[in-house]
């Protein structure tokens, strides 16, 4: 009934054996105006941004970051803050480094697509061309202009070249020039716009009227755009009057592989760039903010990409556009977005880019998008990295990403189910040494710990195994942090009790597992949060109107006893006025140090 009781704030540590627990120590930082009720809406952890780490503490019912230097002394750097951070709980927040560079997610805001370049595109349906490549003697040439419901034709034979102006009329600017000269009576200047460059035709619907330039198809003589549709690249004219920059043409016959190229003059010279539909979101709004120092702390996702190539068929919007992003990553440089059962991957060299930018090729660099079928009813929320492999774990499905042992690409990349476990996905499970621990429910108020472990004879598949079966009711309540350090292989999971941290040791031989130990470490003061830096566990407390920022080594023992044993302790000399300000002055007791230790005074 009472499992482990005599495990309260003991450690068991491999070389002093079983003793007691650290105290921890306060440090300077105290932030203040915190009521209890906006604990649950505080997160605390580290960012790197470059070469330089911080410490930050985050808001989420004001969108404000707090950011301290780890230097030890905890320099405060500044804040900043974004309304997209606002949120109802901090379990609604994700945090990823990818590349130097700093990424929160809000679960709870939604992507959406804006189209904010329509004025640099001109509408395929009110443009047209009309492209003569070669001359011919005696050859009709013939034409359709349809604007609206007016539509003309007309049929234009070339003669037999008898004569030097005759030659001149046959060739592809003479052809032009007549044709030309027919239609542009027929139309009035307000409602069709006719410029004729050489042996170039641009035409542009005035009066938003549909606009189709048509003629028989003879790829030889003639290129006429239709609906601003042509079968091959080649045919592309290589020069149209300035009056067409904008415009956009479709190549291919299969939407599914059809390529679009917008008109532009780069340096002054005509070229083809690929582009997307007409009409394509250029943009992804509200997705997640990346953190920037240059003087001041800033937050940015105004740089995320929409489509810049193909259309719906050939380079669909990701899944996480209908669904949500309910996960956030980072696996080899690549910004990693789960939405259900679907992963999305960034393109390798630009966080910021989630669909494909060409489709000429299919690079290495391109972004990724993965699921399997198996996976349907899966809802990922964590991304954790395990050796070469990134785990994805939902409450009822667990599958491997992997790339083997080469730089992932779209040609390479795998997704595999390895488990169905039951976990509870309030926290996110913890990579300690080999292995990948996670939480879950037993009965209606206790927790289980659990672990995967990677097989030893099959790559990419993981074995999970329960840590608790021999302390079924020893973990009470729900999940609230779960944190560990691989440097000195500990794991504390806090739950409902904020007062309360549970504590799981192990120490490997080989792969043998040579030491397990349960305790529970009871502080004086409830725990807003804590995660560890290296070996050093930070504990922010709440103690009044204030939060104060501890921390403790675990595996840092007194064997002389010189150190008193309490938390929230502070070394000083002389005036206490400033000491006893930080908070209730009912909490505060003085012990001797030195020979007296600890004697209460």
């Amino acid at each position: 009934p009472n499992q482990c009781t005599e495990q309260i704030n003991m450690i068991c540590d491999p070389v002093w054996g079983l003793c007691r627990r650290p105290s921890t120590y306060a440090t300077p930082t105290v932030l203040t105006s915190i009521p209890k009720a906006r604990i649950k809406q505080i997160k605390t952890g580290l960012l790197q941004i470059g070469d330089e780490r911080y410490h930050y503490v985050l808001f989420t019912h004001t969108g404000t970051i707090h950011l301290m230097k780890d230097d030890g002394l905890y320099t405060s750097v500044g804040s900043g803050s974004s309304s997209y951070l606002i949120a109802s709980d901090a379990s609604k927040i994700q945090f990823a480094n990818v590349s130097g560079y700093a990424w929160f997610l809000n679960t709870e805001k939604k992507p959406k697509l804006a189209t904010t370049n329509l004025a640099t595109f001109k509408n395929p349906k009110r443009t047209a061309f009309y492209y003569v490549k070669a001359g011919a003697f005696r050859k009709p040439f013939t034409l359709t202009i349809t604007l609206g419901a007016h539509t003309e034709t007309t049929t234009y034979t070339t003669n037999d070249g008898s004569s030097g102006s005759e030659a001149l009329a046959a060739s592809p600017k003479g052809i032009a020039q007549d044709m030309y000269n027919h239609f542009r009576p027929l139309f009035t200047t307000a409602e069709l716009r006719m410029v004729i460059e050489d042996n170039y035709i641009w035409f542009e619907s005035l009066n938003d009227q549909d606009l189709t330039v048509t003629a028989p198809i003879d790829l030889i003589y003639y290129i006429a755009s239709d609906t601003m549709s042509i079968r091959q690249d080649v045919d592309l004219p290589p020069v149209l009057p300035s009056q067409a920059v904008g415009a956009v043409v479709s190549v291919g016959t299969n939407r599914l592989g059809m390529v679009y190229y917008r008109y532009s003059l780069v340096d002054g010279t005509p070229t083809w760039v690929e582009c997307a539909e007409y009409g394509s979101a250029n943009k992804i709004e509200d997705m997640p903010v990346r953190l920037t120092i240059d003087g001041t702390i800033r937050f940015d996702n105004t740089m995320f990409e929409g489509r810049t190539a193909g259309n719906d068929e050939s380079n669909p919007y990701p899944y996480f556009i209908e669904n949500g992003i309910t996960g956030l990553g980072a696996y080899q440089s690549r910004l990693m977005l789960l939405s259900g059962a679907y992963v999305q991957f960034s393109a390798s060299n630009k966080s910021y880019r989630m669909l494909r930018s060409t489709l000429t090729q299919l690079r290495d660099d391109d972004p990724i998008e993965v699921s399997i079928g198996t996976l349907t009813s899966a809802n990922f929320k964590w991304a954790v990295p395990s050796n070469r492999d990134m785990l994805l774990v939902s409450d009822t499905h667990q599958a491997v990403v992997s790339s083997g042992n080469q730089a992932m690409t779209p040609k390479n990349v795998y997704m595999v189910q390895f488990a169905t476990q039951a976990i509870d996905t309030a926290v996110s499970p913890v990579l300690l040494d080999r292995n990948v621990l996670y939480t879950g429910r037993s009965f209606s108020n206790t927790m289980n710990v659990g672990e995967f472990t990677q097989s030893e004879y099959t790559t990419g598949t993981y074995v999970p195994n329960n840590l608790t079966d021999h302390l079924p009711s020893y973990l009470k309540g729900k999940p609230l942090v779960f944190v560990g350090s691989p440097t000195i292989n500990i794991a504390l999971l806090m739950a409902d009790d904020r007062r309360t941290v549970y504590v799981y040791e192990f120490l490997w031989q080989g792969r043998e597992r040579v030491l397990q130990s349960w305790h529970t470490w009871v502080f004086p003061l409830d725990i807003v949060d804590m995660y560890f830096n290296k070996d050093v566990l930070e504990v922010f407390f709440h103690n009044g109107d204030r939060m104060l920022r501890c921390n403790m080594i675990p595996r840092q023992f007194d064997p002389t006893g010189a150190k008193p044993c309490g938390d929230v302790l502070t070394e000083f000399n002389g005036v206490l006025s400033s000491f006893i300000a930080l908070g209730d002055t009912s909490n505060v007791r003085i012990y001797q140090t030195g020979e007296r230790s600890p004697e209460y005074v």
